[in-house]
């Protein structure tokens, strides 16, 4: 009789434990992180977090929406439509100087992967080289803005808009036009192009590219952001260490990208995931410092983008990001 009734007790303990399991994953809450474009290698980390479930680990369950021309990440997340999205160092202070509360969390790129690419056959010496070209950029890029300030470009070098087509850039073997170091090389390279670039962060416009989300989630939600930081950090870290391993699930969001694309533009990002100054290996990835955002912040005050004054520690925490 009182082996029934313990093993009774053990039943219903188990029920309750196996009950309390189920709530808290019920429990659980899920955000979403907006691309700053469609899937890519330079989302990686993200992605590696989602396939290793290291956010469920961490608490918290994310939701990865590809981006594109028409997805708004920092309108979504200022509105609270969306938790988190990727952004950068200009477009925060930009964002906040117009009144929308973001502010960012993690460093997922150390350096901009932007860069302005010629043909080998046409080359361009330097940033001060581009007078008298045609550069194709998106209209209102601050990066150009300060390209054409600094060096003195402005009715030298003639701007012209930036259509996305890689054909435009082929066809024409003077023009330079704007890229991705992790992108267009291998697409340009593959037609028999004969490409060349400029890594923009070498003009001293080097902004990062960052994890934003919005003042009061951060406020209100500190476990939720703590999560999806700690769990970023370890994602990107496993990505850099093996960006094979996750193609597949970036392929998932993206069919058109090729086996031959994700590997080499796997292999591409990681020293702009890394960075060269080391910093990621002292303080950790996904790591900013002070000084690197407000020389974003004087480049944008310099060429006019930004006209007020900002407190620039407030546009960013890396209180969540853990040292090695």
């Amino acid at each position: 009789m009182k082996k029934r009734i313990a093993l009774a007790v053990l039943g219903a303990g188990l029920a309750v434990g196996v009950a309390s399991m189920v709530n808290a994953q019920k429990a659980m809450p899920e955000v979403s992180i907006i691309l700053n474009w469609f899937a890519e290698p330079p989302h990686g980390g993200y992605y590696a977090a989602v396939q290793d479930g290291l956010y469920e680990k961490a608490g918290v369950k994310v939701k990865l929406i590809p981006g594109g021309p028409n997805v708004a990440g920092y309108s979504l997340v200022s509105t609270g439509k969306a938790e988190f999205a990727q952004m950068d160092t200009a477009g925060i202070l930009q964002s906040r100087e117009q009144g929308l509360p973001v502010v960012g969390v993690f460093a997922d790129l150390q350096l901009s992967p932007q860069v302005l690419m010629f043909h080998k056959s046409n080359p361009v010496k330097g940033f001060a080289d581009l007078a008298g070209r045609q550069v194709a950029v998106t209209p209102g890029a601050p990066y150009w803005d300060y390209i054409v300030a600094k060096y003195k470009l402005e009715g030298k070098a003639q701007q012209v808009n930036y259509t996305g087509q890689v054909a435009t850039f082929l066809n024409d073997k003077k023009l330079v036009s704007q890229g991705y170091a992790v992108a267009e090389p291998y697409t340009i390279e593959q037609a028999g192009g004969d490409i060349d670039y400029l890594l923009v962060s070498d003009s001293g416009f080097s902004p990062y590219g960052v994890l934003g989300t919005n003042e009061d989630f951060l406020k209100n939600n500190r476990a939720v952001v703590k999560a999806v930081v700690e769990a970023s950090q370890e994602g990107w870290n496993r990505y850099v260490a093996n960006p094979a391993k996750y193609g597949d699930a970036i392929k998932a969001d993206n069919k058109d990208l090729t086996p031959g694309f994700l590997a080499w533009s796997g292999k591409a990002v990681v020293p702009f995931a890394t960075g060269k100054d080391g910093q990621v290996k002292k303080y950790g990835f996904g790591t900013m410092q002070l000084s690197r955002w407000n020389e974003i912040y004087k480049a944008l005050k310099a060429v006019g983008i930004l006209k007020k004054d900002q407190v620039v520690q407030q546009a960013f925490n890396t209180t969540f990001i853990k040292k090695p």
